[in-house]
C-alpha cells in the first residue's frame, strides 16, 4: 500500500483520504498495482487534469476492472508483519498487591509516617554516595563557633525569597535551622531556585549567628540509572485509572468512545488498522 500511494505521489497527484480509504477497501493484492493503474491513466486523461485523487475516481477505475470488495490489503508501516495484539497470550504477574497497606486515616501520625519514610529513603542514598556520606546533622552544625562548617541531610520546611537571597528553613529529626543562600556563588544560587518545599537535600554550610547557616553547596539526590523492563514483543498496554464509574461527574459518553476506538470500531483506516496490533 505504501509503494501504491508513493507511485501515485511521483505521478504528481495528491490523495484524498476517502480516496485512500476506497483504495483499501477495494484493492487486493494481485488487483492493488492494475488498480493504481487504472487511476492514474484516468486522472491523466480527465479534462481538466485533477489535483487530487479523490474516491469517485477510485471507484470508476474499480468498476473499470470489475474488482468486487476483497480483503483490505496491510497497511505498511510499524505494524506492518506483527500478528494482532488479541493473538498474544497474557502474562500478567503481580508482584506486590498493596491493597490493605495504601490510604490513610488522615490522622497527624500517618502524615509523620509519610515524610519520615521519605526522609530515610533519600538519606540512604546520599549515604551510598562517597562525597555525602559523612554527614553530620543540623545540631552539628549550629553547635559550632562563629564560621564553623556544617554538613547534613535536612528535608526543606518552607522556603522564602527575597530579592538576591533565598531563606530555606530546614529540619532534621533533632533540630531545625534557616540556611540562607546569596547570589554570590552562581551554581548554588542556582541549584536553590529549583528546590521546592519537602525536598530532601544534602547541605554544606558555613555558621553566621543565632540559628542562621549560609549554604557553601547543595547536593540534590540523584535517582540511579535504572534500565526500564521490555516485552519480547512490541505489544502496547492501555492503563486507565479514576475513571469513577457510578459517579455523577462519570463521563460515559467518552468513555465509551475510547473503548470503541480502542476495540478499532471508529476512527479512520489508519486508526482503526494500527490500534489492532
Amino acid at each position: 500500500m505504501r509503494r501504491a500511494v508513493g507511485t501515485i505521489l511521483e505521478a504528481g497527484f495528491q490523495m484524498e483520504s476517502e480516496a485512500f480509504k476506497t483504495l483499501v477497501e477495494k484493492g487486493r493484492v494481485d488487483s492493488l498495482k492494475p488498480l493504481v493503474d487504472e487511476v492514474l491513466k484516468m486522472a491523466s486523461l480527465a479534462q481538466p487534469r485533477p489535483l487530487f485523487i479523490g474516491a469517485d475516481l477510485v471507484l470508476r477505475a474499480a468498476e473499470q476492472l470489475d474488482l468486487a470488495a476483497g480483503p483490505v490489503v496491510p497497511v505498511e508501516g510499524l505494524g506492518h508483519g506483527r500478528r494482532f495484539a488479541e493473538d498474544r497470550e497474557s502474562r500478567l504477574e503481580v508482584v506486590f498487591d498493596p491493597t490493605g497497606k495504601l490510604g490513610t486515616t488522615g490522622a497527624l501520625d500517618d502524615f509523620l509516617r509519610y515524610f519520615r519514610s521519605r526522609f530515610e529513603k533519600m538519606s540512604a542514598l546520599f549515604r551510598q554516595r562517597i562525597d555525602t556520606r559523612s554527614a553530620g546533622t543540623i545540631s552539628d552544625a549550629l553547635a559550632g563557633g562563629t564560621n564553623g562548617r556544617g554538613r547534613f541531610v535536612c528535608m526543606v520546611v518552607e522556603k522564602r525569597e527575597k530579592a538576591n537571597r533565598i531563606f530555606l528553613t530546614v529540619d532534621d529529626y533533632d533540630d531545625e535551622a534557616t540556611v540562607l543562600v546569596g547570589d554570590s556563588n552562581p551554581s548554588v544560587w542556582q541549584t536553590a531556585r529549583r528546590i521546592s518545599r519537602d525536598q530532601v537535600l544534602f547541605l554544606e554550610t558555613r555558621k553566621s549567628s543565632g540559628k542562621l547557616l549560609v549554604a557553601e553547596n547543595i547536593v540534590l539526590p540523584e535517582i540511579p540509572d535504572h534500565k526500564p523492563g521490555r516485552a519480547s514483543e512490541e505489544v502496547y498496554a492501555v492503563l486507565i485509572s479514576d475513571v469513577h464509574v457510578g459517579s455523577k461527574v462519570f463521563m460515559e459518553d467518552a468513555f465509551g468512545r475510547v473503548l470503541h476506538w480502542l476495540k478499532g470500531e471508529v476512527g479512520g483506516p489508519d486508526q482503526r488498522h494500527s490500534n489492532m496490533f
